[in-house]
């Protein structure tokens, strides 16, 4: 199962305290920020960058905040699994499971493809 949530994509990284002003000042309820890499696709893709995560009603309050408080960033709706990513230890299970993601990739009706693998390689 997973729950649906706003992903806002930032170009820096962000700090708690003044993300928690922003978010109070937006009247956002609730978020996760994340700035560590660590191959999953629920956190930033490379260093330099934050993820926060809130619900999809504040989504665009959010991002407009961050924007007019000069941090670059990008929204979309994302899906993040309930139970947290599972490690895959079968090396054939875990490679038929991300060739079947990246078949899914590959059509031209998909944005992208939500899932609950553990990439981090720990």
């Amino acid at each position: 199962n997973f729950d649906k949530k706003s992903r806002i994509d930032v170009n820096s990284v962000l700090e708690e305290d003044p993300l928690l002003e922003l978010c109070l000042e937006s009247d956002v309820d609730d978020f996760e920020l994340r700035t560590d890499v660590t191959g999953n696709p629920t956190d930033p893709s490379e260093e330099g960058k934050s993820v926060v995560y809130v619900s999809t009603d504040d989504m665009v309050k959010l991002r407009e905040a961050l924007l007019k408080a000069g941090h670059e960033c990008s929204a979309r709706l994302t899906y993040v699994p309930k139970a947290g990513y599972r490690q895959i230890d079968d090396e054939e299970a875990f490679q038929q499971n991300f060739d079947a993601i990246a078949k899914f990739e590959e059509c031209d009706d998909v944005d992208s493809v939500d899932h609950d693998m553990d990439l981090s390689g720990d």
